[in-house]
């Protein structure tokens, strides 16, 4: 553009919130005439043929420059300072799209500013908003999550509290808010958070269902948002089954997340096939850890148990691994600490499912066999006094009673047996 006077923005408004222009930025005066002008100026931009939004402006302000300076009246240079603002709001658009955020946000605060000068609401309302976006974009992009989730706040609330915003801006917070969210759930993953990274997913998932339940359950926009929410569900429960199972935490995976999974990938089929198969792959994974989790449930369903004070004294020994790290070098303490921490939920998980349960007939089969050995102690003494074998009651209670033993309680019976008498001996 060519050197006009323009608006440019003070250093003094640089930290002031653009939304708070509206109030801190005094209108200029100008007829009505020439307000209605420059309204009518949005009309003339988009009527032109051009592709982009930042090439009809400035095919418009070419026609502009080919207006004779002769002829210029206050509409004309007020055409040109309006021109130039939405030139700013142009290269903001522009900016934001190849994803130079500090560019756009610069341009679009710039706008801003023009638009609270010249008093025209709406332009002003847009460029402020804008600007808070691709603020919040840029937050993200520097990894700065919680400032970005502080500036997603003060947006929705700016479309909340607005007459003309609606959908359309919440669409666009849902969008840019889901690449973010998706940016620190894979972070959170990296550093061991997979609970975080659940959470972030399923706030998520929260908000594209409040999309959709804006449309008709026909509307190609609902099938979209509820496919989308439960495709970040399926994401968030098979993160949550595969760090539930890698703990051996088998009866605390959820049942049902494949079936949710296959329903959201239905209703993507149509309207976003790569995310249609991005939940179905969900649903065929979820669907893996469902089963194995069930397989897993029904193999230490017919254990017999472990001898629980073995888990016991494994802890002990997680125990005491735990308190040596304060004096470990090379490697960073909260690796070592996570590391116990994990150990030990797998020590307690093991331990709680092999633990015998009265309703499991398996814990009874010990039982059962050791009696079963004893009546065969009764019979063989039996046998043995009818036919004179010569064997002594103590060679054949030494005998029998380790066997019924083994065979009821395996190993451990025999270890108690033997500790028992060894017991004895020592008394």
């Amino acid at each position: 553009m060519d050197d006009v006077s323009v608006f440019e923005m003070p250093p003094d408004l640089a930290d002031v919130p653009v939304t708070d222009f509206a109030k801190v930025v005094k209108a200029e005066s100008y007829s009505d005439e020439d307000r209605a002008a420059v309204g009518a100026l949005r009309d003339a931009i988009d009527e032109r043929p051009q592709n982009t939004f930042l090439a009809r402006v400035e095919a418009q302000i070419a026609a502009e420059k080919a207006t004779p300076r002769a002829e210029e009246g206050v509409n004309q240079a007020l055409h040109r300072q309006a021109l130039r603002l939405w030139w700013y709001f142009a290269q903001g658009l522009d900016a934001g799209g190849a994803r130079r955020f500090d560019e756009a946000v610069r341009c679009f605060r710039r706008a801003a500013y023009g638009f609270a000068r010249l008093g025209s609401q709406e332009p002003l309302e847009d460029s402020a908003f804008l600007a808070e976006y691709n603020e919040a974009a840029l937050l993200g992009q520097q990894q700065k999550f919680q400032e970005a989730q502080e500036r997603f706040t003060k947006l929705f609330s700016i479309v909340d509290a607005s007459s003309r915003m609606g959908t359309e801006q919440r669409e666009m917070l849902v969008g840019l808010e889901f690449e973010i969210l998706m940016q620190q759930a894979v972070q959170e993953g990296r550093r061991g958070n997979p609970v975080h990274a659940e959470q972030l997913l399923r706030r998520l998932a929260e908000r594209a269902e409040g999309i959709a339940a804006g449309h008709d359950e026909q509307d190609p926009v609902y099938r979209l948002w509820a496919g989308n929410a439960g495709m970040l569900r399926a994401q968030a429960a098979l993160a949550s089954g595969i760090a539930t199972v890698s703990l051996y935490n088998f009866d605390q995976v959820a049942q049902g997340e494949s079936a949710a999974a296959e329903k959201a990938a239905q209703l993507l089929a149509d309207v976003s096939p790569p995310n249609a198969a991005m939940t179905e792959f969900y649903a065929q994974m979820l669907g893996v850890v469902e089963e194995l989790a069930a397989i897993m449930l029904r193999v230490f369903g017919f254990s017999f148990g472990s001898d629980q004070g073995e888990f016991q004294a494994l802890r002990s020994r997680v125990s005491a691994a735990r308190k040596v790290i304060p004096a470990a070098a090379g490697i960073d303490p909260i690796v070592l600490v996570q590391m116990c921490d994990q150990m030990d939920q797998w020590l307690s998980n093991l331990q709680r499912l092999t633990r015998p349960r009265k309703k499991d007939l398996g814990i009874y089969g010990g039982f059962v066999t050791c009696v079963a050995f004893c009546l065969l102690l009764f019979v063989i003494a039996v046998v043995n006094k009818a036919f004179s074998l010569g064997a002594s009651p103590a060679t054949i209670f030494s005998t029998c009673t380790p066997l019924a033993l083994v065979a009821g309680f395996g190993l451990t019976g025999l270890k108690a047996w033997r500790g028992g008498h060894s017991g004895d001996a020592t008394s």
